[in-house]
């Protein structure tokens, strides 16, 4: 039985780096026999089905991105019902809802040992909040801060692995994609 997921390419087609055609990039998916592969904008998102599980997906898929670009990308894969999930759980409660946040959600290879955990939690401010679930952090920055530390890179050097950033609004609208 198939399951849909979705692939977050890390660093693709932001800021000049590592630009790869989504029409491209649905090809090397699609290569690889996943089924109903679709892409969604072009910062590295992919929805498509297949039998096998999350890790060996992402260890093929990136395998299949170095032969077919030459570069080596990260690729963290979630089930599209742990997405639901998120959205449903709502892990920005009142924030959710007011325009005075920007809400960002990182996507982790693996789930942090304690000791980073408590480390980037710690940063947390008036202004900018971390909250980590399973492999998940969970990001929230005031639209006034007046110079934020986030981004994918601030995550990956503080909790040591790779990880992708999706504001809150693409989260939500990609398990929506036909």
């Amino acid at each position: 039985m198939t399951t849909p997921y979705v692939a977050f390419l890390r660093g693709i087609n932001v800021g000049g780096n590592a630009l790869i055609k989504m029409a491209d990039l649905a090809k090397v998916f699609s290569s690889l026999k996943f089924k109903k592969v679709r892409t969604f904008i072009a910062s590295g998102n992919v929805l498509f089905e297949s039998e096998l599980d999350s890790k060996t997906l992402e260890s093929k898929i990136e395998k299949a991105l170095l032969k077919s670009f030459g570069q080596k990308i990260s690729v963290l894969v979630r089930p599209v019902s742990d997405l639901e999930q998120i959205i449903s759980q709502d892990p920005f409660g009142k924030k959710t809802s007011d325009d005075k946040w920007k809400l960002y959600v990182v996507f982790l290879k693996e789930e942090p040992v304690a000791a980073l955990r408590k480390v980037l939690v710690a940063l947390s401010g008036d202004l900018e909040t971390y909250r980590i679930q399973g492999r998940d952090v969970y990001v929230t920055l005031h639209k006034e801060h007046p110079k934020p530390t986030f981004s994918g890179n601030f995550i990956e050097k503080h909790l040591k692995m790779p990880a992708t950033a999706r504001n809150w609004n693409t989260v939500c609208k990609v398990v929506k994609v036909p």
